[in-house]
């Protein structure tokens, strides 16, 4: 049996407030932003949405980056409510590549970092997943930083978005 979100009824009234419930929870980066010598992720200051307890979304997301040198790469990772089960693939340029035409790499995880190729020509991380909120509402966002600390930027730019679409 397939979910849906929101059920509709024959007869029932519809609300904007309803109506806006069917919609997907997007986010997308307006501003580039930086950061060097840091290899601890942080959260990213515009790619999150807010979920509710309960609640049930395929997310997808499409992360661009570039560097200042081929040095400090990219590590990334998503932060969810307690309790939250959240399985996800990336797809993106192999660690410590130099090559600009690299092969994209998959990788699964639940709550692994995953580190990715950073360098002068931008590049990007697809992301698909499944998020199931438990009983704790909150915030589900990208965290990232470098995976080798160097004093050349790692940027996130501008036009990466976050998308989740509820379905239970």
């Amino acid at each position: 049996m397939a979910n849906q979100y929101p059920v509709y009824f024959a007869g029932q009234r519809l609300t904007a407030a309803l109506l806006s419930a069917g919609l997907p929870l997007m986010a997308k980066k307006t501003v580039d932003e930086g950061l060097n010598t840091n290899i601890t992720v942080q959260p990213d200051d515009e790619l999150f949405v807010p979920v509710v307890a309960g609640a049930s979304y395929p997310a997808e997301a499409w992360v661009f980056y570039s560097a200042a040198s081929n040095t400090p790469d990219i590590r990334i990772n998503w932060t969810y409510p307690a309790g939250a089960t959240f399985v996800r693939t990336d797809w993106g340029a192999p660690p410590a590549s130099t090559s600009t035409n690299d092969v994209v790499e998959m990788s699964t995880a639940t709550t692994a970092d995953v580190g990715r190729a950073a360098g002068t020509t931008q590049r990007s991380i697809y992301m698909q997943g499944d998020l199931v909120v438990s009983s704790t509402a909150g915030n589900f966002r990208l965290v990232w930083a470098q995976v080798t600390s160097d004093a050349g930027t790692v940027s996130v730019k501008a036009g990466s978005f976050l998308k989740l679409t509820r379905y239970a």
